[in-house]
């Protein structure tokens, strides 16, 4: 195993087998034992580790000093799965279902004695996902992640039955004041850390997942915020309009634990970088991070890369000498990981140094030479600029835990101090306090002539909620040159409560379009609650005003919007104001003909990107209503209507009001209009219509067009509507059918073929022709006419296949297991029959890990630009089901970073047996009905009555629940194996080159 750090620093092993197993996330105390959340390396479900029990903390230490740790206790067992360790004032905090804990050894000999459950009740999933932390805030405030699975803030509470928005929450030591700070993310966010000013940013796995692509994000979390979230989830926060970005946003990396680097030893260029852990690509990445209006800009780079993939890194922390720690949890995990599909305990993890080679020692790095209880407030202070970060750290602490007795010292730091850094740090101690006196203090700081000591002042006020600092703070928010400090003052006054400051915060709202400080101001006004006051906003000349206004009054608890306020707002010229009116507007059904009336205008105005899909969404939310209709069914017979608006409406109409089971009359003519006219993506898209909504008064049309139609590609769209209803198949519509599912149509024709095809019920001459045609058939469309055959038991149909699938080279890549449950439909005869064929197809993991190494070491080298064109050609088909840069398509997962997060093998095994590794939200199901009939593909959604399956060729089928006899999870990939067969070295070098470079 090789490490690749850069030109000047250099990787050492701290800790290794025996001494650690399968290390998670760390922290130091002040003597610099190391305390691990450590796993046995067993992976189980919830109720497995409640039982077992398996996991808990080690704490390692380095007696000699030789930066290696050569003693091991642990210091607390029998725990589910501890995700995250803290030491503070003597003890360890740490996240463990179902909260946070507290663990104390009160007579010093390495085993925790006392364990206390300080907060939260969280309900666990089993995984790493159900909570990561704590992490100390300046201000002394604790700082945990997660909660997917539902949780109660209260320890004594219950977890509620249902999926809540992850987050990020925050409480005191005590477990008091437990609250929501920020949601985000659909699974996993997993720690943070801070800016010297006490802004907080963190990791998350699965922020959201466009185009089908998953992506995880480095984030700049603000209080009150809501970043992307699942719509199901129930978000204990108000919105303030669109989602908050990401700071950075990355592919399927899996981010794990982060630190802020703080200290000197490696230059100016390196403090406050951040350094996070990346568990899926075995990297630790560098990220450069500089002030952009109220939040960031980021820049990353690799810092330590890996060559082994058993390798996963998941902690990230900053020693006292400056050096940085890597933790490798190893090869153990498994359970809920989309890139580890077999647990490899074998491999055990480990723990490594990084240090700059041009560092000096650090004497006394930790202060354990100082005698601090001695020490008085003078001296304490003179060590708030000490450059050992430990040391510098106490100190706040210290002087924080003397109370009213360093106030008059700290005050004399923030008046006549010229290090900016003593002035801040003096800031964290008095807010430590949680005092009057020592809150007094630092609102003198609100006036320093320095931004970031002002900044941490306001934050510091902000989170004591300090009602006396309202009118400095109205004063700030308005007039600060600094975004991010008119952004923390907002955030402060909004804390406050105190309606004093409403008329500062609209005025506010009128700077620079800032989506960060806009959600702050409008969040304030909404914690404030003082609709009065509030309104007078609606009334200003200012568009971003009035849209601030209006959002806060719209989520503000006793608040009611007029009919009179919202209506002018429909038609404003600001297209964001228009969009915050029509998403109150809505959900009052007595103002629809307002709302009616702006859609036609809308209509006409539609151009933009952003216009259109707005446009889309506001049709299919009012598709009920008559004038509505009326306008929609005009545009669509007007053949001057622009292409997008068309598309925007035909897939408006699609989605409108799936459980209605009138389709409204005026559309019946438009759609008709538009299958008979138009450019084949807007037919194409009238289909669409015609099958999602089930619609068959258009079958007499839809014989003629597949008689008149000249372009296989909507022929076949034809008949897939006419389909169920079609018996006898004819055969002129089988015959196209057999001539698009083989020869040189391209992918996605073939797999529309297919498709079709299966959803025909054909008599059993047509499926013994189909069976003798298979060894045409490439690997592409096979799997998918396979099911043509489920419904059929005739013994002569089953021998057919047989013979044909014998013929077929594509049969080489079937899963055995899937056409088992194909034959074992017909009598014994066929059963027995399929037996050499299917022991044939057995997959023989052995050889295939053989054909990978071979296949891999001639990988070398490869054309980029060749590569792209094996891409996005017919003959590889890979385009057909992924996209890159927005080309493709999106039955498979975006592969546009996929070089960034999977390496050379990965990447080889993926093309050649797709499903050694499924990615999450990827795995296939087979759905059979009580009629027979068999639907394979991804599950989209599901609700209590129906579920929705997409196959290989992009379409959504819906299946009621009352008609679906079994549903199982298949181990087969809906990429079938065998694509790659037909490439040759040359173009599969060429294809891995193009892949590898996707960053």
């Amino acid at each position: 195993m090789n490490f690749t750090v850069p030109d000047g620093f250099t990787i050492e092993t701290a800790a290794e087998p025996p001494l650690v197993g399968y290390p998670m996330m760390a922290c130091f105390d002040e003597r610099g034992r190391l305390f691990i959340a450590e796993a046995a390396g067993t992976n189980g479900t919830m109720d497995v580790l409640e039982r077992l029990q398996p996991n808990f903390i080690r704490m390692l230490e380095d007696t000699n000093g030789d930066g290696k740790f050569d003693k091991s206790t642990i210091f607390a067992d029998k725990l589910q799965i501890p995700n995250g360790a803290l030491w503070h004032k003597g003890s360890l905090y740490v996240a463990e279902p179902p909260g946070i804990w507290r663990y104390t050894d009160t007579n010093d000999d390495g085993v925790a004695d006392v364990r206390e459950h300080i907060a939260g009740k969280v309900k666990s999933n089993g995984m790493s996902s159900t909570l990561h932390g704590p992490v100390l805030g300046p201000t002394g405030v604790l700082f945990w992640c997660g909660g997917q699975s539902g949780y109660a803030l209260d320890k004594d509470g219950t977890a509620p039955n249902y999926r809540i928005t992850p987050g990020v929450f925050t409480l005191r030591t005590d477990g008091s004041e437990h609250e929501v700070f920020s949601v985000g993310g659909l699974a996993n966010p997993v720690e943070v850390t801070f800016s010297p000013e006490g802004e907080v940013f963190g990791t998350v796995d699965i922020l959201d997942r466009p185009e089908g692509a998953r992506h995880d994000a480095l984030m700049h979390w603000v209080y009150g915020g809501t970043y992307n979230v699942n719509a199901n989830d129930k978000n204990p926060l108000k919105r303030t309009g669109d989602y908050l970005p990401p700071l950075s946003h990355v592919g399927q990396v899996a981010p794990a634990g982060l630190t802020s680097y703080r200290g000197t030893q490696w230059g100016d260029e390196f403090r406050n970088n951040i350094f996070w852990a990346q568990f899926n690509t075995f990297k630790v990445v560098r990220t450069q991070i500089e002030r952009h209006g109220a939040t960031f800009k980021s820049q990353d780079e690799d810092f330590l890369v890996a060559d082994n993939v058993d390798v996963h890194f998941t902690d990230v922390l900053e020693d006292a000498d400056g050096s940085l720690l890597v933790i490798n949890t190893g090869g153990w995990f498994r359970h809920g990981c989309p890139t580890s599909q077999i647990a490899k305990p074998e491999v055990k993890g480990g723990i490594y140094r990084i240090r700059r080679t041009d560092s000096k020692p650090v004497e006394d790095a930790r202060g354990l030479k100082i005698n601090w209880a001695k020490l008085k407030e003078r001296e304490l202070c003179d060590l708030l600029t000490d450059s050992r970060l430990v040391v510098e750290e106490r100190a706040i602490s210290t002087l924080a835990d003397r109370g009213k007795k360093a106030v008059s010292e700290l005050k004399n730091i923030l008046s006549s101090s010229k290090s900016v850094q003593a002035r801040r740090n003096a800031v964290w101690s008095l807010s430590r306090m949680n005092a009057a006196p020592a809150t007094a203090v630092i609102r003198r700081a609100l006036n320093d002539t320095n931004s970031s000591v002002r900044q941490s002042a306001v934050h510091a006020l902000g989170m004591l909620r300090d009602g006396e600092s309202v009118a400095a703070l109205s004063k700030i928010v308005v007039e600060d040159a600094e975004a991010s400090i008119r952004r923390e003052a907002a955030t402060a006054l909004g804390r406050t409560g105190k309606a004093e400051a409403v008329p500062h915060l609209l005025k506010a709202l009128r700077s620079q379009n800032d989506r960060f400080l806009e959600h702050s101001l409008i969040y304030a006004l909404i914690q404030i609650g003082e609709p009065k006051k509030t309104e007078a906003g609606l009334a200003d000349s200012n568009d971003r005003v009035r849209r601030g206004a209006l959002i806060a009054l719209n989520q503000m608890d006793g608040a009611q919007l007029s009919r009179e306020q919202i209506a002018p707002m429909l038609s404003s010229r600001d297209f964001e104001l228009r969009k915050a009116a029509f998403q109150i507007a809505v959900k009052n059904p007595e103002w629809s003909g307002d709302i009616a009336s702006a859609i036609h205008d809308w209509i006409q105005q539609a151009s933009t990107e952003d216009e259109l899909s707005f446009l889309g969404e506001a049709i299919s939310s009012q598709a009920a209503d008559d004038s509505v209709q009326r306008v929609v069914s005009e545009t669509l017979l007007n053949d001057a209507t622009p292409e997008p608006v068309l598309l925007t409406l035909l897939e408006s109409i699609r989605r409108h009001n799936p459980k209605a089971k009138q389709f409204p009359q005026p559309w019946s003519k438009a759609v008709e209009h538009r299958l008979h006219k138009g450019t084949l993506e807007s037919r194409l898209a009238a289909v669409a219509v015609v099958r999602d909504r089930g619609l068959n008064q258009f079958d007499n049309l839809l014989k003629q067009l597949v008689k008149t139609e000249k372009r296989p590609k909507l022929r076949i769209a034809f008949i897939s509507i006419l389909a169920p209803r079609l018996s006898p198949v004819d055969e002129e519509s089988f015959s196209l059918l057999m001539a698009n599912v083989q020869g040189e149509a391209s992918p996605l024709l073939r797999l529309d073929a297919a498709r079709t095809m299966t959803s025909l019920k054909l008599s059993e001459q047509q499926l013994t022709t189909l069976a003798g045609a298979l060894s045409q058939v490439d690997p592409l469309a096979l799997p998918t006419l396979l099911q043509s055959f489920a419904r059929n038991t005739n013994d002569l149909v089953g021998l057919a296949l047989i013979s044909g699938l014998e013929k077929a080279p594509a049969a080489a890549n079937l899963s055995s297991d899937e056409l088992a449950r194909i034959f074992n439909k017909f009598s014994s005869t066929v059963v027995f029959a399929a037996q050499s064929l299917l022991k044939k197809l057995g997959a023989d993991l052995e050889e295939q890990e053989k054909h990978i190494e071979q296949l891999l070491a001639g990988m070398s080298g490869g054309d980029f630009s060749r590569g792209k064109t094996v891409f996005f050609g017919k003959q590889a088909a890979c385009s057909a089901c992924h996209r890159v840069s927005g080309q493709g398509g999106l039955a498979g997962p975006n592969l546009s970073q996929i070089g960034k997060i999977r390496n050379e093998r990965d990447l080889l095994e993926s093309i050649i047996y797709p499903s050694a590794s499924i990615v999450q939200g990827y795995h296939p199901y087979t759905i059979e009905t009580e009629n027979d009939f068999v639907y394979s593909g991804i599950i989209t959604r599901q609700t209590p009555d129906a579920v929705w399956i997409r196959g290989t060729d992009l379409v959504e089928t819906k299946v009621e629940q009352k008609q679906i006899k079994s549903m199982t999870e298949s181990s087969l990939s809906t990429m079938p194996q065998g694509l790659a067969d037909s490439l040759t070295q040359e173009q599969l070098q060429d294809l891995m080159a193009f892949l590898r470079n996707l960053k």
